[in-house]
């Protein structure tokens, strides 16, 4: 049991799911930015531009949410050489 504590500090895993659970929540939000339309099938204009707001509203709160998990250390750490 005590290679599982050298291996994962205290707090390592909740910080690990934290940012897991952002890079996935981001990664939605860039995919339906990037998303394209149907060239057979075109959406309104105003569907696409919904989706698109959507897609940025993901993005940007998941950067302002990241820097809030970062100021109270949910974060890990990311070693720089």
């Amino acid at each position: 049991m005590n290679e599982l504590k050298d291996i994962f500090p205290k707090g390592t895993i909740k910080q690990w799911s934290c940012l897991a659970a952002l890079f996935l929540i981001a990664f939605i939000g860039f995919l339906m930015m990037a998303g394209e339309d149907d060239i057979n099938n075109p959406m309104p204009f105003l569907k696409w531009i919904t989706i698109k707001t959507i897609g940025m509203a993901l993005f940007v709160s998941c950067f302002k949410l990241g820097q809030v998990l970062e100021k109270k250390g949910l974060l890990p750490e990311c070693k720089e050489d």
